[in-house]
């Protein structure tokens, strides 16, 4: 059976407490494209706090799918913080399967900054100063072509493991 996906408009800066509600609540699946950021707060005595946190890339909007049919309307509005399912020409709009797998891959491009195809060299780790070419972005790792043992190999690294060829 094939996965139908809607979207939710939610509260702003309520995306990731959201989904988890429906994800927990109603066993759902759920998807809320995100970056990472790094946050500056002043702690005690203004010393600097440096933290990691995600935030969407698509303010305000949380997919959700089902196996089962179409969601649970009634039980999805009744979380707090959703305002409503996008619709258009009174329907709820509608993603399929590649709809969302484009999403995911064009969230992992803008959070990365590269995709497929794309050669870098490896600055970190024990492939350091290795021309790489991308075989598969994801959101903070990717999947690189390095030569090794006379043929290329597959091997996964982190996106701040590599700098973009002139």
């Amino acid at each position: 059976m094939t996965t139908t996906w809607r979207i939710l408009m939610v509260a702003p800066q309520r995306e990731l407490r959201v989904a988890a509600e429906i994800k927990r609540g109603l066993g759902l699946f759920t998807m809320v494209p995100t970056q990472r950021h790094k946050v500056r707060t002043r702690g005690r005595g203004n010393q600097v706090i440096i933290t990691d946190r995600s935030l969407p890339i698509m303010p305000r909007y949380v997919f959700v799918g089902s196996n089962f049919g179409d969601i649970p309307y009634r039980d999805v509005m009744e979380i707090q913080h959703v305002q409503s399912v996008v619709q258009f020409g009174g329907e709820p709009a509608r993603l399929t399967g590649a709809d969302v797998h484009a999403i995911r891959r064009m969230a992992a491009d803008f959070v990365t900054g590269w995709k497929a195809g794309d050669k870098g060299i490896i600055t970190d780790g024990p492939f350091r100063s290795i021309e790489a070419l991308i075989a598969h972005v994801k959101t903070e790792t990717m999947s690189v072509r390095v030569p090794m043992f006379g043929s290329e190999r597959v091997v996964e690294i982190r996106a701040d493991q590599i700098e973009k060829v002139a």
